[in-house]
C-alpha cells in the first residue's frame, strides 16, 4: 500500500460512519422545540462522532496525536501542530445549519505529518458527497456512484467570481465589522457572495470549481485542515489574508486560484 493510503482509507471509512450518526439525528422527527433542545442534540451528536473517530484512530495508530474541536473546547488539548503525526478533526462542521436542517454540514478529518497535511476527507452526509485528497495524488469527489477528479475554477476576474465570506463565531461584532469593511472592494467587484456556514464544505466548493474564492477570519485549524489539501491538490492556493506565511493555527484563510489571489491582494485594504 502506498504512503498514507491506509490512513486515507481509514479516514474515509470513519467519515462515512460519523456521517450516518449525523444523518439519523438530522432527519429525526421532532415537534416544535426550544433552541436549547437542538443545542443539546448537536452536542450529543458532536461527541458521538468525535468519540467514534478518535477511538478508531487510537486503536490503529496509538502514538498519533489529535487536534479535535470537542477536546479543545473542553480544555483537553491545545490548538497547535508539532512534528508528530496529528489528526485534525471536526466531527460536525456547520452546527447552526444542522440545528436549522440546512443541508450544509460536514465531517472533516485530516492528518498532518511534520505540520504538513497529507490526507484530507470532507463528507456531507445529507447530500452524500465524499471529498478526499492525498498529498501529491489529487483531490476527488465520490457521489451518486461516481468518482470525479477535482479542479479549481479557471475564473480570472472578480466580476465573474462567486465568493464565500465568513467570520468565526468567536469574533466580536466590532472586529467582524472591520474585517468585512476591508472586503468592500472585493464584494463590490464580485458577481455575488455567499455565507454558507461550513468552512470545510466551502473549501470543498473551491476545490471542485463551484466557488471561486473563499475567505474567513476567526477560523480554526480543524475546520480548514482537510479542505486546504483538497484545494491545493485541485490546483488552487491556500494562503493567509494578510499575506503573512500561512499557518493553519493562525485563524485566517483565503483560498482560490493563483490569478484570483493576486486580484484579492490588490483589493483588500
Amino acid at each position: 500500500m502506498t504512503e498514507y493510503e491506509e490512513h486515507l482509507q481509514l479516514a474515509k471509512k470513519l467519515a462515512l460512519a460519523a456521517g450516518e450518526i449525523i444523518r439519523k439525528a438530522y432527519h429525526k422527527p421532532s415537534a416544535h422545540v426550544s433552541f436549547k433542545a437542538p443545542t443539546d442534540l448537536v452536542t450529543e451528536t458532536d461527541q458521538q462522532c468525535e468519540t467514534l473517530i478518535m477511538d478508531a484512530i487510537k486503536e490503529r495508530f496509538p502514538q498519533h496525536k489529535f487536534v479535535a474541536e470537542e477536546d479543545i473546547s473542553q480544555g483537553k488539548a491545545k490548538e497547535e501542530l508539532g512534528d508528530d503525526p496529528t489528526w485534525l478533526i471536526d466531527p460536525l462542521d456547520g452546527t447552526i445549519n444542522f440545528v436549522h436542517r440546512f443541508p450544509f454540514v460536514a465531517v472533516s478529518i485530516a492528518l498532518a505529518v511534520k505540520k504538513e497535511i497529507v490526507i484530507g476527507v470532507v463528507y456531507n452526509p445529507i447530500l452524500e458527497e465524499l471529498y478526499y485528497a492525498r498529498k501529491n495524488h489529487g483531490a476527488y469527489l465520490q457521489a451518486r456512484g461516481e468518482e470525479k477528479k477535482l479542479n479549481v475554477s479557471t475564473t480570472n476576474t472578480l466580476k465573474n467570481s462567486l465568493v464565500g465570506i465568513a467570520c468565526g463565531a468567536e469574533i466580536g461584532r466590532s472586529e467582524s465589522d472591520v474585517f468585512l469593511k476591508r472586503l468592500d472592494a472585493v464584494v463590490a467587484q464580485c458577481r455575488t457572495w455567499r455565507r454558507n456556514g461550513s468552512a470545510a464544505l466551502d473549501m470543498a466548493m473551491v476545490a471542485s470549481g463551484k466557488m471561486d474564492l473563499y475567505v474567513e477570519k476567526g477560523i480554526h485549524a480543524w475546520d480548514i485542515a482537510a479542505g486546504s489539501l483538497l484545494v491545493t491538490e485541485a490546483g488552487g492556493v491556500v494562503d493567509s489574508i494578510d499575506g503573512s506565511s500561512f499557518d493553519l493555527c493562525h485563524r485566517q484563510v483565503v483560498t482560490c486560484n493563483q490569478e484570483l489571489l493576486a486580484l484579492f491582494r490588490l483589493d483588500i485594504k
